[in-house]
């Protein structure tokens, strides 16, 4: 898992040629982490801070990298330990964070790949769990994340389809 992670890492540190502080807190609190043969999900807080901080301040790419950083420990963790739904939920929500970043940089096809796997987590945690309404509340957000990307792409018909998808769903949560 550290090696997967300081692999993932790794373009992030050559991207920065001035790191930013989130981007060296992020850095310190996974090695460390990783020094002390801690989990991916200890320093997964740190990612997620240091992507944020990135996307605001303008350094997509390293936002970018350190998103897929984060996606790539979670998949880990996920692997050691497939029935954590908590963990799915937010492998779905980096996901779709990543799917924004790469629209936003002009890459359709990446950024619907990316949607369309969230949009698979999110239907799988409310089969898993149907009474969650925040699940369901995840879930058409995905569908309407997915349709404007199809209806961007050219793909009306397919974009139609899902934007009905969550409307039928949020008339439900309502």
């Amino acid at each position: 898992l550290v090696t997967a992670g300081l692999v993932a890492f790794g373009p992030l540190r050559g991207a920065l040629e001035r790191p930013n502080a989130s981007a060296m807190q992020f850095w310190n609190s996974f090695t460390r982490t990783a020094q002390t043969g801690g989990r991916a999900i200890r320093f997964d807080d740190a990612a997620w801070k240091a992507q944020r901080s990135n996307e605001r301040t303008g350094f997509s790419r390293a936002a970018t990298d350190i998103g897929a950083f984060r996606t790539a420990l979670l998949r880990d963790a996920i692997g050691a330990e497939p029935g954590r739904l908590d963990w799915k939920r937010d492998l779905a929500v980096s996901l779709d964070r990543l799917s924004s970043l790469q629209g936003r940089a002009g890459r359709g096809a990446e950024a619907v790949a990316l949607a369309e796997e969230s949009l698979a987590l999110r239907r799988e945690l409310v089969a898993a769990e149907p009474d969650r309404l925040d699940w369901k509340k995840g879930l058409a957000a995905s569908l309407m994340r997915l349709s404007r990307l199809r209806e961007r792409a050219g793909h009306g018909a397919e974009a139609e389809v899902l934007a009905e998808e969550d409307l039928a769903l949020s008339r439900e949560l309502v």
